[in-house]
């Protein structure tokens, strides 16, 4: 089907598991049959790639429960927590660079939305990038939540490319124009353009 809409480029998605956002528990990895198994990455990647599109790498990380949780509420409660969790979440991240790197993904993405663990912790990032560098050998990418998060992430330059989930509003209006929609969108267009240069 997207072969069909001419998709040129995917992500597949393995998710790690906390029990709850402020716990630095171990990401448990989906191993089970109809999951988002090693095997099952692997297998996406090769039908993608015969179908000409080029596959990201997105390990993403949830919480366990009914709504699954947002990745930008993982948020410890101790300095010692961040530190457990840290080491906990480069582990499990150096597992899917070993994959990517494995399996030729055209990039990895290290982080998804991570927006209470990511621009406040910026050494700690510098050095979990590097630390997968010596095992992936591809792109990576970040992929920050629109605005605070975005807006002020400090280890840009140590990634590939600058990844956002552009949930920004284009009005606050019920019912706005075109021209309001387009200034909406040039407004956003600047902020992504600012955190480029």
């Amino acid at each position: 089907k997207l072969a069909e809409l001419n998709v040129q480029a995917i992500s597949v998605t393995p998710f790690g598991y906390l029990r709850a956002p402020d716990q630095p528990d171990f990401l448990l990895r989906s191993s089970s049959a109809r999951s988002e198994n090693d095997e099952s990455l692997a297998q996406a990647k090769i039908f993608a790639k015969r179908l000409g599109m080029r596959v990201m790498l997105k390990p993403h990380i949830l919480t366990r429960g009914r709504d699954w949780g947002w990745p930008g509420a993982v948020k410890m409660n101790s300095a010692a927590d961040w530190e457990i969790f840290f080491n906990r979440y480069a582990r499990w991240m150096l597992h899917y660079a070993m994959l990517a790197e494995i399996y030729d993904f055209d990039g990895l993405c290290i982080g998804v939305e991570l927006v209470q663990a990511s621009y406040q912790h910026e050494s700690v990032w510098r050095e979990m990038i590097a630390r997968w560098r010596g095992v992936y050998s591809g792109p990576m990418v970040y992929a920050a939540n629109w605005g605070e998060e975005f807006e002020n992430l400090g280890f840009w330059d140590a990634l590939d490319a600058i990844g956002l989930d552009c949930y920004y509003p284009l009005s606050d209006k019920e019912n706005p124009t075109d021209d309001e929609l387009l200034a909406g969108a040039n407004r956003i267009s600047g902020k992504i353009e600012a955190v480029a240069k």
